[in-house]
């Protein structure tokens, strides 16, 4: 059956090709548009123009689907069928297809490139995102400090009570929460704080993504990037792993047996002994 939508969201417009190529020279300018219309259709459908895999549009549904004129796109379909032009091809069932279309198309390299640079843009709004929380933190701060202040106005014994008092357990309570969080050990190597319970979480929400995989490519990444260390690992683990789902996941298909607990065993396996080391 036809791909409804194609993972190509785009098509390169080679700027010389097309200004001085020889496309301008075989087709008019309505012919030109016409056969842009084409190839952004053909995109769809890794080259094919088509309404089924066995079935050919009616030239006045297409004509309809491009908002063109019958006779326009009847012509430009005709002179891109010439040997001459060599443009299109009509295959035994009737549909069209774009001749050498691997020209056409966005290369494998070049998808690769477009897709690190939205991996950056991403991890550069994580990093915006982070520093916005540190600032409303530090306003926090400050408006606490304010009231501080005030009180220190009204009563400087009685502030002064009330901070001997409370700076213990305020202390504690920060050591104890920061021990729990997600952590990456830049010296062994490791990932700390993940439980099993984080990786039951993570393997229903993101069924197609290999968790265990996924958190050893981090820890690579993270090791190969020692300056853009993070302040929140648990948002940057799951941007991860909703960016590798989106893309279709790289589970491999396997027999039976739980997914969480084959996770959990080769997530110990992974990093256990590091952090024994």
């Amino acid at each position: 059956m036809k791909k409804r939508y194609s993972e190509n969201q785009w098509l390169p417009l080679w700027i010389d090709k097309w200004l001085f190529g020889s496309t301008r020279i075989e087709l008019t300018p309505e012919e030109r548009s016409v056969w842009i219309d084409l190839l952004a259709l053909a995109a769809k459908d890794d080259g094919h123009i088509r309404a089924n895999v066995n079935c050919p549009y009616p030239i006045e549904q297409l004509a309809g689907m491009l908002i063109i004129p019958v006779e326009v796109l009847q012509r430009t379909i005709k002179k891109c069928l010439d040997p001459k032009i060599d443009k299109l091809e009509m295959l035994p069932n009737g549909t069209l297809r774009i001749k050498n279309w691997e020209v056409y198309k966005l290369s494998e390299r070049h998808k690769r490139r477009f897709l690190e640079n939205a991996d950056i843009m991403s991890e550069n709004a994580d990093i915006m995102s982070e520093n916005a929380d540190a600032k409303n933190n530090n306003n926090n701060k400050n408006n606490n400090n304010n009231k501080i202040k005030i009180r220190e106005d009204i009563n400087t014994i009685a502030l002064n009570d009330v901070s001997t008092s409370c700076s213990g357990p305020t202390k504690q309570e920060g050591k104890e929460g920061k021990g729990n969080k997600i952590n990456f050990n830049f010296e062994v190597r490791s990932w700390e704080n993940i439980t099993d319970n984080d990786l039951e979480i993570w393997e229903k929400a993101y069924p197609a993504v290999d968790i265990t995989q996924e958190l050893s490519k981090m820890a690579d990444w993270l090791l190969s990037n020692p300056d853009r260390k993070k302040k929140n690992y648990r948002r940057f683990i799951t941007n991860w792993l909703n960016r590798t789902q989106e893309r279709g996941g790289n589970r491999r298909k396997r027999g039976g047996g739980s997914g969480t607990e084959d996770i959990k065993k080769k997530f110990l396996e992974k990093f256990s002994n590091k952090l024994e080391g």
